[in-house]
């Protein structure tokens, strides 16, 4: 969170006037049904590509954690060579390779040079089309997955961020995990891997995104090349997450207990989808409420009631609709100094803890911002973005992204100036939209006493 604060810190402060747009990239649907982007940046050697695939967890089909175990084995061995032939191919390829799992898709993201960007994308393509999930490979890959759910498992802000997605999303692939669950772990199996693989990974579903020194010219022909029998049948897509819910209020509020020393608080609100044209507007909405130290979270958190270890607020980005997670950790012990009580107290924290935390985020339904923190949360959302595109793999990642999740790769060139023009009027709009329904999830230490009974539901205005 810190690296994040600092690096949209630094940009609001260097954008005194935003960067020229540069050219968009050329598109090119290949026989097969792939959709190559290609942003040719000449002046040096250096090639970034992203091969993007819609496979993420509405394609797991109650399987949780198959996918994340699928993009783990895509680079064991294949139908033209075996394990140890794909990492000495990979290495002679120089530069990097790395493989990531999304809730919508996943990415192969690679950057080499343009005098190895042909035998880079042959080993990728390769992957793509022939992984045969050996049970070596996949055996490895299964303790990656099994290491990961652990680890999330014992983090209080995933804990916390598991909870709330399942109250915020109860019907919805972004309510489960996001990785593989406790009940699903022996049912990752090589064969698993190869079916939600065959099934999925098709042309239909994806996109490979070129960035760098090389022409559209020369991209195209090695996909064409390397991606000529590519050509599974589409599968029909899975239900895709509705609208969010019109109940206002409350929606739910869960607690966890993990061996830890502080507690976390987080509150989840619904959020636009990458394509929703209010996504602009929430993009400003976030920075207003979380965007570094000026932020309303901060300014109440820090500021004004001294609280707090981390706190944050952002709105991870995903096809369908989405949540804004805001979230806030403190030491209890600290807490219940100030609190009479003492231990019997610790409830009254969290409940002050909850409501700064919603409150923060809702107060823009009753108090607009003025002319200054907004343009300050429009540099920040500019900033944050600019800046989250300095690099060709960068730029190559998030053409792909708008292009398969998004209105399309020129939405991310265009995103700048959609920011700056976003109005007051355009984030009241969105907050009345968006912040009606929230959900809560306190995580806290495992020997915490607990005063007896509940509280009410009470402490969050509403406008």
């Amino acid at each position: 969170m810190i690296t994040r604060l600092v690096v949209a810190l630094l940009a609001t402060v260097l954008l005194s006037s935003r960067p020229a747009r540069a050219e968009g990239p050329v598109r090119i649907v290949l026989p097969g049904g792939v959709r190559l982007l290609v942003r040719h940046e000449p002046g040096g050697e250096r090639v970034a590509f992203c091969v993007l695939v819609r496979a993420g967890a509405a394609e797991e089909e109650g399987l949780p954690g198959v996918g994340l175990l699928t993009a783990r084995s895509l680079f064991g061995s294949n139908l033209n060579q075996s394990a140890d032939a794909v990492q000495r191919y990979v290495y002679s390829a120089g530069g990097s390779l790395e493989v990531r799992w999304h809730p919508d898709c996943t990415s192969i993201e690679c950057v080499t040079t343009r005098e190895a960007f042909a035998d880079a994308f042959y080993v990728v393509c390769q992957a793509l089309k022939n992984a045969a999930f050996d049970a070596e490979t996949v055996a490895a890959a299964r303790r990656q997955v099994e290491a990961e759910a652990s680890r999330a498992a014992s983090d209080p802000f995933q804990a916390a961020y598991a909870g709330l997605r399942r109250l915020l999303h109860p019907d919805s692939a972004y309510g489960g995990p996001f990785g593989a669950s406790e009940g699903s772990l022996r049912r990752l199996t090589p064969e698993a891997a190869q079916a939600y693989f065959r099934k999925w990974y098709t042309p239909g579903r994806t996109v490979v995104s070129v960035a760098g020194a090389i022409r559209p010219e020369e991209a195209e022909r090695e996909a064409r090349n390397q991606l000529i029998d590519y050509d599974r049948p589409e599968a029909r897509p899975p239900r895709m997450p509705a609208e969010h819910r019109a109940a206002a209020g409350l929606l739910g509020r869960a607690a966890k207990s993990l061996p830890a020393k502080t507690t976390t608080v987080a509150a989840a609100f619904p959020a636009p989808g990458l394509a929703d044209p209010d996504q602009p507007a929430f993009a400003v909405l976030t920075a207003l409420v979380g965007g570094g130290k000026s932020s309303r979270l901060f300014q109440a958190a820090r500021e004004q009631a001294g609280l707090g270890y981390a706190l944050d607020a952002h709105a991870p980005p995903l096809a369908g609709p989405g949540h804004l997670v805001a979230y806030l950790e403190f030491d209890p012990a600290l807490r219940e100094g100030r609190t009479a009580g003492g231990a019997n107290a610790q409830p009254s924290a969290e409940a002050a803890a909850e409501r700064l935390v919603v409150e923060s985020v809702r107060s823009v339904l009753w108090r607009p911002p003025d002319a200054r923190e907004l343009e300050r949360a429009r540099r920040f959302a500019i900033g944050t973005h600019v800046l989250g595109r300095q690099r060709a793999r960068d730029r190559a990642f998030h053409g792909a992204w708008q292009e398969l999740l998004g209105p399309g790769a020129e939405n991310d060139d265009r995103l700048p100036d959609r920011l700056s023009v976003v109005t007051a009027e355009d984030v009241a709009r969105a907050a009345r939209r968006f912040l009606r329904c929230w959900a809560v999830c306190i995580v806290r230490p495992a020997t915490a006493r607990r005063a007896a009974g509940t509280r009410a539901e009470e402490g969050v205005r509403d406008p």
